[in-house]
């Protein structure tokens, strides 16, 4: 089983408490999700978020796309309490499912199989992926997304605003060959993985001193340029990979993979 770098305790803390107020819009956000939630074609499905808390995702995806059949899966009773309040004051309708992605039992029920900022927690991504293909259907989809913070300049900014994240991110995980070789492993098809977004790094810390606050403000001064300047000239902030489900057994590693084949800019 993959080792975790977090736990359902880490995560209660994290949403314990959390606002119930509707999800502010973010045009990157929604493209992202937009173009997942597209694989799946025009007919409703179902649609499973692994890693849902605190549920400002499933209300965007709700918004976006109406017409699907949308649930959550989360391992943090606190998140899933938070999750359920969000998405009743936004009137958004979606099951919600406490329990752990790896032992969830609803092999094959679900048409897309999404996480954002779940895959980098966890030390073997392989693992953690084939346990999002055991949930598709045959020729359903899997798509991830991993924040971008192994480039040397994210990586700097990190390590200095908030080096406790550095114990709960898996570095090397956000990679794109790292991910290729995942969606491989999970006998995935049509495996398309790549970079979105402009250059960003980490603005939050909880250090006030002087120099941490004229850090932050260089920081977001980059983000700021980050919005204009693509990352193909500097280095994307997000990293996302997409592969189908076999409808037939698949042999394993060795189905065609599309490399940097996803753009938003």
């Amino acid at each position: 089983m993959s080792r975790d770098l977090t736990t359902p305790g880490y995560w209660d803390g994290q949403w314990r408490g959390a606002r119930s107020r509707r999800a502010p819009r973010r045009m990157a956000v929604d493209r992202l999700l937009t173009r997942f939630l597209d694989l799946a074609g025009e007919a409703p499905v179902d649609v499973l978020e692994l890693g849902c808390a605190p549920g400002d995702l499933l209300e965007r995806m709700y918004r976006l796309r109406p017409r699907h059949r949308y649930h959550g899966l989360d391992y943090s009773p606190e998140g899933i309490a938070a999750t359920r309040a969000r998405l009743d004051a936004a009137g958004v309708e979606a099951a919600l499912h406490e329990g752990d992605l790896r032992a969830f039992d609803r092999p094959g029920a679900f048409d897309l199989v999404l996480s954002l900022g779940l895959l980098e927690h966890f030390e073997d991504p392989a693992a953690i992926v084939r346990a999002h293909a055991r949930l598709c259907r045959p020729g359903g989809h899997v798509a991830l997304s991993v924040p971008n913070y192994a480039s040397p300049v994210p990586r700097w900014f990190l390590a200095r605003m908030d080096p406790g994240a550095l114990e709960t991110h898996r570095l090397p995980t956000m990679q794109v060959d790292v991910l290729q070789r995942a969606f491989e492993a999970a006998g995935l098809e049509g495996v398309d993985v790549g970079g979105v977004g402009g250059p960003k790094v980490r603005t939050r810390t909880a250090d006030r001193t002087l120099a941490r606050r004229v850090l932050r403000g260089v920081a977001r001064l980059i983000n700021g340029l980050g919005r204009v300047v693509p990352g193909s000239l500097a280095w994307h902030s997000t990293l996302v990979a997409t592969g189908r489900v076999p409808r037939a057994p698949s042999n394993g590693p060795g189905n065609p993979v599309r490399r940097h084949g996803i753009s938003l800019e």
